[in-house]
């Protein structure tokens, strides 16, 4: 089943209330202040079937697309909210709308929606997920796609978060597979910045996902664990991961994983809420001296809801190295 996802939108309105009068005791009128508007948000179900042309804020990390310890060259940069990673949903465009996406350095890609292929996942980790996939440009060595969109529900304890989507931008290389870049975000129904709060603290149940290769083996790291807080006073987040590869075998000449996993390592970082909207990020450390980042925000009321996207890469050291990216997402407890 194709679905618009026209809905995954970011539309959040203010409700207002009412002045009140009432009688004084030499028969004139007080009036009491008016209250400061509350923020009022739709789930990203009550806007699945929204139609509206649309503008999407993302927050993430820009990195080498496919999970390798080859030395790309690219560099992982993080981008804020504000920092011009934008998807456009042009409602009248093509076929049954089109998505625009743009990068912060102007590069671009439109995918029209009659191409979405929705699936419905059971896996406990989305709910579900809506991709958009270009072909290869006539040439090409690789046979990388040119452009690939995709959009995915997480879930957490069993519970699909109302908020929060992820979004993941593939932007292919016809003549180098290591060259590929992958725009690696966050969006949705983010807390209004007058809306985040800026005194207290909170701890957050989170679900960890993400693929890896360390060992000269690719690893499957959705079995990690994790924790993240965020000291709203401070401005300041805590998260960590414990990962887990599935342990993968030889059979007949493919990798297939055994059922078992072990333990990769641990990694961990410390970041910084923005002052004025919703997305925070820091710098990751993990297993065989890897390093990198992770960038996020909260969504929905009072930052109820957050996800983030991390990625980690180290060169090798007496054989041994791990890189990997993934997600991370979650509810306050």
């Amino acid at each position: 089943m194709k679905t618009s996802i026209a809905k995954l939108t970011v539309l959040a309105g203010l409700a207002f209330g009412l002045s009140a009068c009432s009688g004084g005791g030499s028969g004139g009128v007080v009036s009491t202040p008016t209250p400061t508007p509350t923020p009022v948000y739709d789930t990203l179900s009550e806007l699945i079937e929204g139609g509206q042309d649309q503008t999407y804020r993302i927050a993430g990390l820009r990195a080498p697309a496919l999970t390798t310890t080859a030395d790309t060259g690219i560099a992982l940069e993080r981008i804020g909210m504000d920092d011009g990673l934008i998807i456009e949903f042009d409602a009248d465009g093509g076929t049954a709308g089109t998505y625009r996406i743009i990068a912060p350095d102007g590069s671009t890609a439109t995918f029209d929606q009659s191409i979405a292929e929705e699936t419905v996942h059971d896996d406990g980790i989305y709910s579900r997920s809506v991709s958009f996939l270009l072909d290869p440009p006539a040439g090409s060595s690789t046979g990388l796609p040119e452009h690939a969109l995709l959009f995915m529900q997480p879930v957490v304890d069993g519970v699909g978060l109302s908020y929060v989507m992820a979004v993941n931008w593939f932007i292919g290389d016809a003549e180098d597979f290591y060259k590929a870049v992958s725009y690696m975000g966050v969006g949705g129904v983010p807390t209004q910045a007058d809306d985040m709060p800026r005194t207290g603290a909170a701890d957050y149940t989170i679900a960890v996902h993400g693929n890896g290769t360390g060992f000269y083996q690719s690893a499957d790291l959705d079995g990690s664990t994790g924790s993240f807080s965020a000291d709203f006073a401070k401005g300041s987040v805590d998260f960590a991961m414990e990962l887990y590869g599935a342990e993968l075998e030889y059979v007949d000449g493919e990798q297939v994983p055994t059922g078992n996993s072990s333990f990769l390592g641990d990694a961990s970082g410390t970041g910084a809420i923005s002052s004025t909207g919703p997305d925070f990020g820091g710098d990751l450390i993990g297993p065989d001296a890897s390093v990198g980042g992770f960038e996020g925000a909260f969504f929905g009321p009072q930052a109820t809801e957050m996800g983030l996207n991390w990625y980690l890469h180290s060169e090798a050291i007496d054989g041994r190295s791990f890189d990997g990216r993934g997600t991370a997402f979650g509810v306050k407890d």
